[in-house]
């Protein structure tokens, strides 16, 4: 286990260099089936890369800086 920065909690162990749809859902404590309905939505930043159609891949930090955006629960979003 180790602290990712700008998470509150310890975290299993991600990947340094790219994330997937998994380990988004690991970093945010969701499934990853959320996960891929944020991105339909286009609630997410785009991926910084792609592996053929299906596997979006993250820079760890876009999602941390993305998520560190975020509403958290309870907190009203920006108007």
């Amino acid at each position: 286990m180790h602290t990712v920065p700008g998470c509150r909690a310890a975290i299993p162990e991600l990947p340094r260099n790219w994330w997937t749809f998994a380990d988004v859902a690991r970093y945010l404590g969701i499934k990853a089936s959320t996960v891929r309905t944020y991105v339909s939505r286009g609630d997410t930043p785009p991926p910084d890369r792609r592996m053929g159609q299906r596997v979006n891949l993250w820079k760890p930090q876009t999602i941390i800086r993305w998520n560190e955006k975020r509403p958290q629960k309870g907190e009203r979003p920006p108007s």
